[in-house]
């Protein structure tokens, strides 16, 4: 799996350079998450391809992970998601911005950090 881990502002960033689809095992991701925590780092954005599928699988990793930063005080972000992605969180009801945040780019992740950052001083 094509992937770049990177940081913006507060946010580590988990971006998927392929499509996945449903065979694909998302798996590795939630490590990814589990490295960013590792590293104090408990904001985490994914972003992936507009054509990627919302598998059962890609769905439970994102949830666990979601889990996983809220217990430590942190969130979870979807940066532009896809209509078939904000379709199966709708489905789920996990579209409310209490449980991910969902965001348009990696611009307004960046603002969505800042301010609250601010918000903590």
């Amino acid at each position: 799996m094509l992937i770049n881990t990177y940081t913006v502002g507060r946010f580590g960033v988990i971006k998927v350079l392929e499509d996945l689809t449903l065979h694909a095992n998302p798996s590795s991701l939630k490590r990814l998450v589990e490295d960013f925590v590792g590293k104090g780092i408990l904001n985490v954005a994914f972003s992936f391809t507009p054509a990627t599928f919302p598998s059962s699988r890609l769905m439970a990793v994102l949830v666990t992970s979601r889990e996983m930063l809220k217990r430590e005080g942190g969130s979870l972000a979807i940066i532009a998601p896809s209509d078939k992605m904000l379709d199966t969180f709708n489905v789920l009801n996990l579209a409310h911005g209490d449980y991910f945040l969902l965001v348009d780019s990696e611009e307004e992740l960046l603002a969505v950090g800042e301010q609250s950052k601010s918000q903590e001083q």
